[in-house]
């Protein structure tokens, strides 16, 4: 565990930090250091794969509680990706589809998804919520 924090957090390649988020997420589950190391990765990494890689273990291995709510909240509205080519999975498209299955009757989800639906930069992840607008009839 102490080489793969090591490694989530001071190596240079952007694959071996989301490697090792994943395998330290995976493998120790129930270390008190996982969600905090996971919380700081999603939080402050500078490459979207490994953030994505720690929202979606996260996700995985969190409780639905207020505290994941608000996890999920701050990535789906401050997440700084900036999608360079289509094919990029967007970590706030990841946070908006746990917000929508796990908190779908909170009333901010649905101020979070109109937001997003109208205003975010990202044109995928503007059709993406107005897909599932028109899937569910939100």
């Amino acid at each position: 565990m102490p080489w793969l924090k090591d490694r989530a957090l001071q190596d240079e390649n952007y694959f071996v930090r989301q490697a090792a988020v994943i395998e330290i997420a995976k493998n120790w589950k129930e270390d008190p250091d996982t969600l905090p190391l996971l919380k700081e990765r999603a939080l402050q990494d500078e490459s979207e794969y490994v953030r994505l890689a720690a929202v979606k273990a996260i996700i995985r291995n969190s409780q639905e509680d207020q505290e994941l709510f608000e996890f999920l909240v701050n990535i789906a509205l401050h997440d700084p990706f900036q999608r360079e080519h289509y094919f990029q999975d967007n970590p706030r498209q990841t946070a908006l589809e746990a917000l929508l299955k796990n908190f779908g009757d909170n009333p901010k989800t649905l101020e979070i998804l109109n937001q997003v639906a109208l205003n975010d930069s990202d044109e995928k992840l503007r059709k993406f919520v107005q897909e599932k607008f028109r899937e569910t009839g939100l």
